[in-house]
């Protein structure tokens, strides 16, 4: 495989003649560049291979994925580095110098998974920088922080852990970028590289829309968290009944008194789904009353009419190709909707969540008094068993 001449290889990609002439690279040594790495690409994809299967194995990783960034690739992300941030890259260092040269990703269900599969690299791989939590403007970092990461926020909400590490199979060692992030996460890096890369900058409504996306992938993950706490403490107040259920077979009291201690517990245990069976017919009330069918229309139209203007967004600062499997995508910077227009918009999500949470507080508070109760029943007759 040989490298494009010149022109048609700046064309191909979109890069500026000017720009390039202004760098003084020369072709050759680009050129040079581009064979030696034809000759380790087959070294580079069995340690990615390699590394995948060991990553797979991780406590809470759902699936993994890997990819090798190709020869051309590599030559315009030179080019790219040089022009935008004055980097110099050689022949004798460009190995150290792209660091993303493999790339393999670690998805995972839930937010908090990662702290696992963080144990897991820092025990099986040679760390040399990492983690890098990639994160939104507003989001949450206090876990991240607890655990030493460095915070790098992205305007537009690109959320990923990113480690360097050195890998390989026989002596000669390469640096790989591993990335942690969940499946919402990956979904949307997914959509969002697909549509905007390889060449896109300037598409305004595109920027918005995916800005919106991410906001989804945002509150699907929050959502996602809570339904997996719920389910935990729901586990745990099931295993709690069990146990007092047994303990009160087991006391030396009348039958009568058994079983209504019995259906207090199982009281508990439906707390929390009757509590949620009428917080969904009150709402199903409300949206049926609130606004009558026949205005229904009107009221969209109004709502829309009300949506503001597209901010205005700044151009991609650094472009990658990724093809079936991950890359270090480099986020654009954008500048964030004034307006806070979509901000309006996720605020029902978060309404939603607040609104659970509130719930099962509720039955919490009502679960205590029950079991209050029960326990000074069991405590009475442990103290009087004739009672």
């Amino acid at each position: 495989m040989e490298l494009l001449g010149k022109n048609d290889f700046l064309k191909k990609y979109n890069i500026d003649r000017n720009k390039f002439d202004q760098t003084d690279i020369a072709w050759n040594d680009l050129v040079n560049i581009f064979n030696d790495y034809g000759g380790i690409v087959n070294d580079l994809e069995a340690v990615a291979q390699f590394m995948s299967h060991v990553l797979n194995k991780a406590p809470r990783a759902h699936s993994t994925k890997y990819r090798i960034k190709s020869p051309e690739h590599l030559i315009e992300k030179i080019i790219r580095k040089r022009i935008e941030k004055n980097m110099e890259i050689s022949f004798s260092d460009y190995r150290e110098k792209i660091t993303d040269m493999i790339g393999v990703r670690v998805l995972h269900l839930f937010k908090e998974d990662w702290l696992e599969i963080d144990r897991f690299i820092k025990g099986k791989f040679d760390v040399i920088e990492g983690p890098r939590a990639h994160i939104g403007l507003k989001d949450d970092s206090e876990s991240f922080v607890k655990n030493n990461c460095v915070i790098v926020r992205h305007n537009l909400g690109y959320r990923s852990v990113h480690y360097l590490v050195r890998s390989g199979l026989y002596k000669q060692q390469f640096i790989a970028e591993i990335q942690v992030r969940t499946i919402f996460e990956e979904g949307w890096s997914e959509i969002d590289h697909e549509l905007k890369y390889p060449y896109v900058k300037d598409n305004l409504v595109l920027e918005r829309f995916l800005s919106i996306l991410n906001r989804f992938a945002a509150s699907a993950d929050e959502m996602g968290s809570f339904i997996n706490y719920i389910q935990s403490e729901f586990s745990k107040s099931q295993q709690i009944a069990g146990e007092l259920t047994d303990r009160i077979s087991r006391l030396n009291i009348d039958h009568y008194e058994k079983d209504g201690i019995k259906e207090g517990i199982d009281k508990i245990g439906n707390l929390f789904l009757s509590e949620l069976k009428k917080e969904e017919t009150r709402k199903e009330e409300t949206r049926g009353s609130a606004i009558p069918a026949e205005t229904a229309p009107e009221r969209v139209e109004q709502e829309e009419r009300q949506e503001p203007e597209p901010a205005i967004i700044e151009p991609i600062k650094e472009v990658e190709t990724v093809k079936d499997a991950p890359a270090s995508v480099v986020q654009p910077e954008i500048a964030e909707d004034p307006s806070g227009g979509a901000e309006k918009n996720e605020a029902e999500y978060y309404k939603d969540i607040i609104e659970q949470r509130r719930v099962m507080e509720t039955q919490r508070s009502k679960g205590r008094k029950e079991f209050v109760s029960i326990m000074d029943i069991l405590n009475h007759h442990k103290k009087d068993p004739s009672a």
